[in-house]
């Protein structure tokens, strides 16, 4: 059959390669049949290769021989030339030497050839590498071709095709694309053909698409920008009061909760923790504020006063919180700004009252309950040790995985330090900040929470009745090393529990009777026994734990608990905690919880929530991502107790160091123990322990000579009180030991030396 002309020059006028065209004129003999085919069905259509496709042979009546015996043969073509080919001579069939090969006649053992689909796609892949045009093609050509590849033509196409107008295109962004990610965005200078009907709405449609996509690029780079500068701790997720939930009335006994705009949200935290403290409420709110008065104490009152009169939700101190940190000149970047808070805003803080405090005294009752703050402004937020002339702050904690982990074990750590033995606290501040540090990237102990605790062992006026209650807690520990050693021995033999050994012997011999009478009687008598002694193991193990509890109890600070109202005057309550969880991306990473009317609460953005010591005590937020409880606030139960040292010269003033109180000759408490704490006493360890610790913990006193205990005697041990002793001179602040300032660099220090 021979090619529709026709229907091969209209193909080739719609851009159709001619041999793709040629092989549609002669399927089809007609245009639309053949357009059809063109692009569908003969889009994977390719020539034949001449190579490859060996032509059909007819011998023909002009077929002639040759002197070789072979015969030319004239094959038919569609082309106008002939081919002429010689067919090869026939080749011998092969026979194979394998012995194994089956001799079935119905077998065929020719190779059969083994293709995968990566074969035929290599094979394709060829094909169009082969067909690809070169550099020397045609212009005219090559624009066919790309037309060809294109859908087929419109039949409302017009003819007036000579217009060509710019249509957006898409392409890669130009931005760091590492993982290819990004999406497709406008690209400038491509042209594409197009109609000149419809060049008008398509450009005015690229014009709009172009700035819709221009603007909302703006809008990424903006937002992306604002996150990086206002991280998570910085803002509190809203860019204006747009954005603000709405507001509702204050629960009854809930804070006021502050919120900020644009400055740093973390300061809005430790607006609230401080006003969660009755003391700094309570001196700020009876200083007068006058038209002259400094601009942060303006501002601060304000926001402590919002406790009071705030009858919604949250309240937003953005511009107080502005002029604060404007007043002091603090804002941070780092993340998060524990060292801020505590360097700078403490420190500030406590400035802020003693000036203001200065101001006002001559005007405020002395016989009022805030009197004894005003008397002495600088005991309200700071604390001095007995070998330091300057005042700290707040005292660092530093937590550890294996290191002590509540407050009474951390600061026994630091004031009780081997380097400095004699050191105490002179006095207590009323409230105390206590800063928790941890390393990053390691593990930390579970915080151990005490709500309440009593801090009258510290103190120097206590530090006989504090070294000799130390001394017991030795004693104590050294019978709780004994007791858990015993109670290991009577349990374990060589890593097997004896008292489960012993219960499955009696299990077995009830479940397994002998028929023998002998046997049996013997079964039953043994069987008697082992019962009889794990009833009194049992018993045995009860009475040891419940040893080992009493002596735990006393380790944790059992000895320190009296009923003397002297020892007891020093007593803190937890009101407010700082909590991260330790991550730095934007989100809600900061959150505190305060006391308030005797109820917690959990404060996190706009909103309280009513909780409970033990939800706080369960809450493991940031133990596995470097955060957690970072800031402790305690303050003062009652009124500020009056001690002896404030007859005593002021340590702020030139003097030495203020002498410890004479105790030689005042009261002292005598240590009771029982029978089994002075038979451990009886120990020469133990002896000496006691001693070098009585000699060291005084300050300014001569030791105790000898303590007589009578192995056997319940009474308490006598302790000899030196007659002759004199307490000795405190050093000046220049002979200080390196050690002492060593070890108590943990506590900041608010005053130069």
């Amino acid at each position: 059959m021979s090619a529709n002309q026709t229907v091969r020059s209209a193909l080739i006028d719609m851009g159709v390669d001619p041999a793709r065209a040629h092989e549609a004129a002669l399927r089809y003999q007609s245009v639309d049949a053949a357009v059809n085919w063109v692009f569908g069905d003969g889009e994977t259509w390719r020539p034949p290769s001449p190579e490859a496709d060996v032509p059909l042979y007819y011998e023909s009546e002009s077929s002639s021989a040759v002197d070789d015996g072979s015969v030319t043969v004239t094959p038919f073509t569609t082309d106008e030339y002939p081919v002429s080919y010689t067919a090869p001579p026939p080749r011998p069939i092969l026979q194979s030497n394998n012995p194994f090969q089956s001799k079935n006649p119905f077998r065929n053992n020719a190779v059969q050839p083994y293709t995968t689909i990566e074969d035929d796609s290599l094979r394709k892949a060829i094909e169009l590498s082969q067909q690809t045009p070169s550099a020397v093609e045609d212009r005219s050509e090559r624009e066919r071709s790309v037309r060809a590849s294109a859908p087929p033509p419109s039949p409302r196409r017009l003819d007036n095709d000579d217009d060509e107008v710019e249509r957006l295109a898409f392409g890669p962004s130009n931005k760091d694309d590492l993982d290819g990610k990004l999406s497709l965005v406008p690209l400038s200078g491509v042209v594409s053909l197009m109609p000149s009907s419809m060049a008008g709405q398509s450009l005015a449609d690229s014009q709009t698409s172009t700035a819709q996509a221009n603007k909302e690029e703006e809008d990424i780079q903006r937002a992306i920008q604002e996150s990086m500068m206002s991280a998570s701790l910085h803002s509190v997720g809203s860019a204006g009061n747009d954005d603000f939930p709405p507001q509702t009335a204050r629960a009854p006994g809930a804070p006021a909760v502050y919120i900020t705009t644009s400055m740093p949200s973390y300061s809005a935290y430790v607006l609230q923790a401080i006003a969660a403290v009755p003391q700094i409420r309570d001196v700020f709110s009876v200083i007068s504020g006058k038209d002259d008065d400094m601009e942060d104490l303006h501002h601060l009152k304000r926001v402590l006063k919002l406790q009071e009169t705030a009858d919604e939700t949250y309240v937003d101190v953005n511009e107080d919180v502005q002029s604060i940190l404007k007043s002091w000149d603090l804002y941070t970047e780092s993340l998060p700004p524990w060292r801020e808070i505590c360097d700078g805003w403490l420190t500030n803080l406590s400035t802020l009252f003693t000036l203001s405090a200065e101001k006002a005294s001559p005007l405020i009752d002395l016989d009022d309950s805030l009197a004894d703050y005003f008397r002495r402004p600088e005991q309200v937020l700071s604390t001095r040790l007995n070998m330091q002339p300057h005042r700290a702050l707040h005292v660092d904690f530093e937590r550890t995985r294996s290191g002590p982990s509540n407050i009474h074990d951390q600061l026994a750590s630091i004031v009780w330090s081997p380097d400095t033995p004699e050191q105490s606290i002179h006095y207590l501040a009323d409230v105390v900040f206590v800063n928790l540090r941890r390393t990053p990237g390691l593990i930390v102990a579970p915080w151990q929470w005490d709500e309440h605790v009593t801090l009258d062992r510290y103190l120097t006026q206590n530090v006989r009745w504090a070294t000799q209650s130390r001394a017991e807690q030795g004693i104590v520990q050294g019978e709780l090393r004994r007791l858990k050693e015993e109670i290991e021995n009577l349990t374990s033999f060589r890593g097997n529990a004896v008292p489960d050994a012993i219960k499955t012997l009696i299990s077995h011999l009830k479940s397994s009777p002998s028929s023998d009478d002998v046997q049996a009687a013997s079964r039953a008598e043994l069987t008697a026994k082992l019962e009889r002694i794990s009833e009194v193991m049992k018993l045995r193990l009860e009475e040891l734990q419940e040893q080992v509890k009493e002596r735990e109890q006393a380790v944790k600070g059992g000895v320190f608990n009296t009923n003397d109202p002297e020892k007891n005057q020093h007593k803190y309550s937890l009101r407010a905690i700082l909590w991260h969880d330790g991550f730095t991306t934007p989100g809600r990473h900061l959150y505190t919880y305060v006391k308030n009317n005797g109820e917690w609460w959990k404060v996190q953005d706009y909103e309280a929530t009513l909780t409970n010591f033990e939800a706080i005590k369960n809450d493991n937020t940031g133990l596995f991502t470097d955060g957690g409880p970072a800031l402790l606030i305690y303050s003062r139960d009652g009124p500020r107790p009056h001690e002896a040292y404030e007859l005593s010269p002021s340590p702020e003033s030139d003097s030495p160091l203020l002498a410890p109180t004479d105790v030689a000759n005042s009261e002292m408490d005598t240590p009771t123990l029982n029978a089994s704490q002075a038979d451990t006493l009886d120990t020469l360890d133990t002896l000496d322990t006691l001693d070098s610790s009585t000699d060291a913990s005084v300050s300014g006193h001569a030791a105790s000579d000898a303590m007589d205990i009578e192995d056997g005697d319940s009474a308490a041990p006598e302790v000899e009180t030196p007659t002759a002793a004199a307490p000795a001179a405190a050093p000046p602040p220049a002979a200080v030991p390196a050690a002492a300032r060593k070890s108590s660099s943990l506590l900041v220090d608010l005053d130069e030396p």
